[in-house]
């Protein structure tokens, strides 16, 4: 009956849009979602169309909502679920969902169930449940080629591990990821993705990290492998798998990795100190994302950036860039950073500020909305009356800070308020519309919302 109560009240809410805040979105309301904390998009029914699955931590309960209409499917209902993530495992067409639950923050001792979800044949139905492992305050989940076979395995990422008395005292997180088992064969792949369960064995990446709770995933080298971004108290780390023949101190990854190879770990910056010295007290980084300026997205180079929520549940939007200046941002130039070590970051990057305003931050997008090849940032936050900011870096030099009128050589971070009284936890991008332009869904927990903001902007035709 509640199911039912919600599909219609969300088909009635969806017939409402809203302006934002930005002539470029206009906001749908999906569905009124009670303590929603995160989001994923994904076409889950194969009809070409992105729908959305939403969780929410203190209903204990996962749903997906089929595109357009937007009615209400129910996918799990489990004890605290925290982070999910779909991929399609077994080339099937049909996605299936990593989901993390049994979050409990100020308990390391319980809780922190990894497991994968099956789409069941009747509609209606809740999915299957296989498990993959525990590991208290599991908090969040990507999919990543980290060995360039081409298939993708789980990484899970927790806040801390057992023995921790929350952030006050928090011991390293296990950073591991998890393979597809042994490839079978499947008449209807259509993906290299073809396997069996996932193996319960962790494949360990790194254990040294306190407060993890932001992790990005995407090849930052063009080698066929994906790299992790982490965002922890530590700051922001890279995270490559070398694969070689020969290497000092080579690992062999469990079943389902063929290749030896190491784990490199780089410190890329330490991100916001602690304000005051009380154990816990927020510090490093929160959320981190990688965007694209022009060219490729490659690490090494100026044409990208680090984008970055500071420090833990913080109120500054980052940017960090290479010093090269080739990037054309504007920041002065400080020291290299250090880690905990003494360790410089590789390639010297430097910290620019973008916004020190949000309450909370929590939610961290970047793609290129305006279609100009340039990424442009969002991020959300939940704390007071709650809201969304986009930073859009200008086509050229920028006039507006110099006295004369004289053109400046840098390019300038625009700052453009999205949305406002909407408490955001999470947030993704796709176009949910097929109208060539990307949208983005928001999830808001303490405002009880799911929403959609369409992109009606300008689209670029070069």
């Amino acid at each position: 009956m509640k199911a039912v109560f919600m599909q219609l009240l969300a088909a009635v809410l969806a017939a409402v849009a809203t302006p934002a805040l930005s002539s470029q979105f206009i906001r749908h309301t999906i569905a009124s979602y009670p303590r929603g904390y995160q989001v994923a998009v994904t076409d889950v029914n194969g009809d070409g169309r992105a729908d959305v699955i939403a969780l929410s931590t203190e209903a204990n309960c996962v749903d997906w909502f089929e595109n357009p209409a937007w009615r209400l499917h129910p996918v799990a209902r489990v004890q605290r679920p925290i982070d999910l993530a779909p991929h399609d495992m077994d080339g099937d067409g049909v996605p299936e969902i990593a989901l993390a639950s049994g979050f409990n923050f100020s308990d390391s001792e319980r809780g922190g169930e990894v497991q994968w979800l099956k789409k069941p044949a009747n509609d209606g139905d809740l999915w299957t449940t296989h498990p993959i492992t525990t590991d208290p305050v599991t908090h969040r989940l990507r999919w990543a080629d980290l060995d360039g076979d081409g298939r993708k395995e789980l990484v899970h990422a927790p806040m801390y591990s057992r023995g921790s008395n929350g952030p006050a005292s928090p011991k390293p997180a296990h950073l591991w990821a998890f393979a597809i088992e042994s490839k079978i064969e499947n008449p209807k792949s259509k993906t290299k993705d073809s396997g069996g369960p996932l193996t319960n064995q962790p494949w360990i990446i790194d254990e040294s990290l306190t407060v993890l709770h932001g992790i990005w995933a995407g090849d930052l080298d063009n080698d066929g492998r994906d790299e992790l971004l982490t965002a922890s108290f530590e700051g922001i780390h890279l995270f490559d798998w070398e694969r070689a023949e020969k290497i000092e101190n080579k690992s062999v990854p469990p079943t389902g990795i063929p290749f030896t190879g190491k784990w490199k770990k780089t410190f890329i910056a330490s991100g916001a100190a602690a304000k005051d010295v009380k154990a816990g007290a927020p510090r490093g980084s929160s959320e981190v994302a990688v965007g694209r300026i022009s060219g490729q997205l490659k690490l090494e180079l100026p044409t990208c950036f680090v984008a970055a929520i500071e420090p833990w549940h913080g109120n500054q939007v980052v940017v960090y860039s290479r010093r090269t200046g080739s990037a054309g941002l504007t920041s002065p130039k400080t020291p290299a950073a250090k880690d905990a070590a003494g360790i410089s970051a590789a390639g010297s990057w430097q910290r620019l500020v973008l916004d020190d305003t949000l309450q909370e931050g929590h939610a961290l997008v970047v793609a290129d909305f305006d279609g100009d090849g340039v990424d442009e940032i969002i991020a959300g936050w939940r704390g007071g009356t709650g809201g969304l900011v986009m930073f859009d870096l200008s086509d050229g030099p920028d006039k507006s800070d110099r006295p004369d009128g004289s053109a400046s050589s840098e390019r300038k971070w625009r700052r453009i308020p999205l949305d406002s009284g909407i408490a955001v936890e999470g947030a993704a991008a796709a176009d949910l519309n097929r109208d060539g332009r990307l949208d983005l869904v928001a999830i808001a927990g303490r405002s009880n919302l799911l929403v959609w903001f369409e992109n009606v902007g300008t689209k670029r035709t070069e």
